[in-house]
């Protein structure tokens, strides 16, 4: 049986990998924390301890950078808007 920690810290690397996998697909973070078992509060403080930064901001970044990376690629802005239209 897995003692704990062992459960908590397969539930954050498992929410840690579908973030980064789908930034998109969760609108909230208690979304991501029934997919992967564990209580908001766990997945704060295990994020602040590990990540040095809580989930909603980690997830705000990695859109932020996905937003960035789709404007570095486009050839211009009519095309972007098409893109995250499309989304």
């Amino acid at each position: 049986m897995l003692s704990q920690e062992s459960y908590v810290w397969r539930a954050i690397s498992r929410a840690f990998e579908m973030l980064n996998e789908a930034p998109g697909s969760f609108d909230e973070i208690t979304a991501l924390c029934k997919i992967c078992g564990v209580n908001e509060r766990t997945l704060q403080y295990t994020f602040q301890e590990k990540l040095g930064v809580l989930p909603k901001v980690y997830l705000d970044a990695l859109r932020l950078h996905n937003i960035r990376s789709k404007l570095l690629r486009v050839d211009s802005c009519e095309h972007f808007v098409q893109l995250s239209a499309a989304k």
